[in-house]
């Protein structure tokens, strides 16, 4: 099961963001990892990327209406230490493609405020912050709304 030296992109399940879920942060908010990951699987777009084997992240577009995208990605930890590079591009392209093959103009992702690393990834994709959202999360954590606007 996916053990080339070259990351492999699969069309995501349920299980995937079940395995790689941040048990702190899901936990906090109250929410149940296994519906989370089914919403994921059964709204939109989404893939998963392994590496050498392991599961090294998922994400996918969520599209409540034309032109619109709502982005969403967890990543492992282990995805730092190795493959990082790799898995990053094609989920990059894979991103694009969706971005593309469902004529989104409008691509929008939010990102608590602490969480550095996933700043940093959604800036990597050419998101920019769009404006705070404070007490926007479920214990009043500010989030960041970053955009990504398309040629479409």
């Amino acid at each position: 099961m996916y053990l080339t030296k070259t990351p492999e992109i699969v069309p995501f399940k349920a299980e995937h963001y079940v395995a790689l879920y941040d048990k702190y942060y899901v936990m906090r908010q109250g929410l149940d990892p296994n519906a989370v990951g089914r919403t994921f699987e059964e709204m939109g777009p989404a893939f998963s990327g392994f590496y050498q084997g392991k599961l090294m992240a998922c994400g996918g577009v969520l599209i409540p209406w034309s032109g619109l995208g709502e982005a969403w990605c967890t990543v492992s930890r282990d995805i730092l230490l190795f493959g990082a590079m790799a898995t990053f591009i094609k989920m990059q392209q894979v991103f694009k493609g969706i971005i593309s093959e469902n004529h989104l103009r409008r691509v929008q992702a939010d990102v608590d405020d602490w969480n550095k690393q996933s700043k940093k990834f959604v800036e990597h994709l050419g998101f920019h912050p769009e404006f705070a959202m404070p007490k926007f999360g479920p214990h009043g954590e500010t989030f960041i709304r970053y955009v990504l606007f398309t040629e479409e």
